[in-house]
């Protein structure tokens, strides 16, 4: 409907919009047709860890959840889908988590919350689980406020670059499935138009609205010396890592992009899906330099956080 009216606010002819509309909502059709045949008739592994994580590349909320399982040790595989395809033709939440049980059917978890909060039913003497009122909170305003800031001014300038767009999508990576690739390259006008439609919207608003947060977390840092900075447990409390800590890191990793960020823990995955050629955009240079200068204890405690993860991971 918005991609619709947008042409109708842009004096354009209504049924040009209608029809871009009909021609997606085909496609998703058929493709989802095809998706659910292929994983009805798709063989279940006979070993395979108990948890599968759906992921992106790009997502604070698909980082988030993966470095916690890290964290935690909790063993699991990977299912890399590719960029937003997986909302679209399917309408599912990017993460989604997989209980699969040696016996009976398995679960499926939606949304990184409510993955976070389950596995914590799992493992309930995990401290980085917990979900304690202040980690919650902090959770809350990460999700729904400052991440989606966050993602507005990232795909403002990434979507001007179709062929980028592609590489970050998972066009460069063999485990996105065939068909996804494929897709992707055929409906990627479609998939700019949509996705322009979403994210570019009040982007002067989301970089105030971002700036003043992460203002805050800046000014509660400098109550710390420089050594606490690479104890990364000081974003929430001063005493044990949370989730909360985690999903901070996870979100200025999109604006940073260092080592480690997306669970791509040397430079060639990092140049497989683009990421070193976004740092290198003009328009990227100047939005991460910019907050790297006004913001260096933040660039600090993050750096040091994915420096600390790619040891562990290493």
């Amino acid at each position: 409907a918005s991609y619709a009216l947008g042409f109708w606010g842009q004096r354009k002819p209504l049924w040009k919009g209608l029809l871009g509309v009909l021609a997606l909502l085909a496609t998703t059709v058929v493709f989802k047709s095809v998706v659910l045949m292929f994983a009805l008739f798709r063989a279940r592994p006979k070993s395979s860890p108990r948890y599968v994580l759906e992921t992106v590349a790009a997502s604070h909320y698909v980082d988030k959840v993966r470095w916690c399982l890290e964290l935690e040790g909790i063993d699991f595989r990977e299912n890399i889908d590719a960029g937003v395809l997986k909302l679209l033709l399917l309408g599912r939440q990017v993460p989604r988590l997989r209980l699969i049980p040696r016996v009976g059917t398995e679960s499926i978890i939606c949304g990184s919350d409510n993955i976070l909060r389950v596995l914590f039913a799992y493992h309930l003497d995990s401290q980085l689980l917990r979900p304690t009122l202040e980690a919650l909170a902090m959770e809350k305003r990460l999700d729904r406020e400052f991440a989606e800031d966050v993602r507005r001014i990232m795909h403002n300038i990434l979507l001007q670059h179709r062929a980028l767009s592609l590489k970050v999508w998972g066009m460069s990576d063999h485990r996105v499935p065939l068909w996804q690739r494929v897709a992707i390259q055929i409906m990627q006008p479609l998939l700019l138009a949509f996705m322009r439609r979403i994210f570019c919207r009040n982007v002067p608003k989301a970089l105030s609205r971002a700036e003043a947060f992460l203002a805050e977390i800046e000014a509660r840092l400098a109550l710390h010396d420089e050594k606490e900075l690479g104890s990364f447990s000081i974003v929430i409390s001063s005493t044990s890592l949370s989730f909360a800590d985690i999903a901070f890191a996870a979100t200025c990793g999109i604006w940073l992009l260092p080592n480690g960020y997306g669970g791509m823990y040397s430079t060639a995955r990092l140049q497989q899906y683009g990421f070193v050629e976004v740092r290198e955009l003009p328009e990227w240079r100047a939005w991460s330099e910019s907050w790297r200068s006004k913001f260096p204890r933040v660039v600090s405690l993050v750096t040091n956080m994915y420096q600390m993860r790619c040891k562990r991971a290493n």
